[in-house]
């Protein structure tokens, strides 16, 4: 398999610094004109916007980083008591996961139905579904949203929120910015708004706890029979797969939440020290998002080029390229990893050097190589043809 390089500069404009972030509201504001407080009363007190598709024109249109094709990335960010109020995504699933504090997740025509999530809790709200939340919690707290669009990518993600938000909106700040809303994909909803209610069932399925996670190092020794050692040899010390598309095949398929369609969510967890060694995903956007601790991604055919991620901070690798990723800190430390694949029925095939896979074979056996390989690890990184 090919790689390419990509410069360092590059490589900076898919790099955003929680420090840097600025609200949506604050960026509306200053390229529409829209009051802060008008996208305050329908969203979280911040909403950090730091990564959209290119050609993106919706609320998010100011992230730092555009890359990828169908994924949106925001940090919403809430005082005590404070969230966004019942709103219907009609296109995107918007996955959240609770990043800081405790947040309730409601979701219903009236928000009769609700989860509390804790710190990397995890929950995939479909699209069509009234939703809200709010931190219960006694701190600020922070949840990470990631959003998958359809296919033909409408422009401004349409957003529709109650018809009572509408009155208070328009009451407060006059039926022009009401119409300047609905540029970045501020609706409000009537009686033709298509909404429906999942049953507590269908919920469950769609939420994953961060205590019951399972490596999936183990998922595949209990499922194919490949040793925990073979797997850890090529990835961070543990990697748990948190959702999966529907029709994924790869080495995250035991994950305990199956929706959507292009997007992979795991969470690396590495002692100190360690991590993955150089490795390329072939065709698919590999994005990480450092949960705590400090971590250097470096990529490359040799490794030769490095940023360092501290808490909350993001970089975007394309596809094709060499890269890893090794926690710097003195303590265990967590990666965030979407993927975006490149549509339903993807492995997310990764290639590792050809002498890692003979290492594999003399370690463990070629059976054991033969199985990574079925489940989408490759051994031809850098060999052309």
């Amino acid at each position: 398999m090919k790689t390419i390089v990509v410069t360092p500069d590059e490589m900076a404009k898919r790099t955003a610094r929680f420090a840097s972030l600025m609200p949506y509201s604050q960026q509306s504001n200053a390229s529409h004109g829209i009051p802060v407080e008008a996208i305050e009363r329908v969203s979280a007190r911040r909403v950090y916007p730091v990564m959209a598709p290119t050609g993106y024109k919706g609320r998010s249109a100011k992230a730092p980083v555009h890359a990828g094709k169908r994924m949106v990335l925001s940090i919403p960010e809430s005082p005590p008591g404070d969230g966004a109020g019942l709103h219907v995504h009609a296109r995107t699933t918007e996955n959240f996961l609770c990043l800081s504090g405790r947040f309730e997740i409601s979701w219903g025509d009236k928000g009769e139905q609700s989860v509390e999530l804790g710190p990397l809790d995890f929950i995939s709200m479909p699209k069509g579904v009234y939703r809200s939340f709010k931190n219960v919690g006694p701190e600020t707290g922070r949840l990470l949203a990631i959003i998958e669009c359809d296919d033909d990518l409408d422009a401004a993600d349409p957003v529709y929120h109650a018809p009572a938000t509408h009155d208070r909106v328009e009451r407060e700040f006059g039926r022009e910015v009401v119409e300047k809303m609905a540029t970045l994909g501020f609706y409000f909803a009537d009686e033709n708004t298509k909404v429906r209610t999942p049953t507590a069932a269908e919920m469950k399925k769609r939420m994953a706890r961060f205590a019951d996670l399972q490596p999936y190092s183990r998922q595949n020794a209990d499922k194919h029979g490949i040793p925990t050692a073979a797997m850890e040899r090529l990835t961070a010390h543990r990697v748990y797969p948190v959702m999966v598309p529907e029709s994924y095949t790869g080495r995250s398929a035991a994950a305990p939440v199956h929706a959507g369609d292009r997007v992979v969510l795991t969470i690396a967890e590495c002692p100190p020290g360690n991590g993955p060694g150089l490795h390329c995903h072939e065709t698919t956007t590999e994005n990480f998002f450092c949960l705590n601790g400090r971590f250097e991604v470096t990529w490359g055919s040799n490794g030769e080029n490095r940023v360092v991620l501290e808490t909350n901070d993001f970089v975007s690798v394309p596809p094709g390229v060499s890269r890893a990723f090794r926690n710097l800190s003195d303590e265990t430390a967590r990666l965030f990893v979407a993927i975006e694949t490149e549509g339903p029925g993807s492995q997310d095939r990764v290639a590792y050097a050809p002498a890692l896979g003979e290492e594999v074979a003399r370690k463990w056996g070629t059976q054991a190589r033969d199985k990574l390989e079925e489940i989408g690890f490759r051994f031809d990184a850098g060999v052309e043809g």
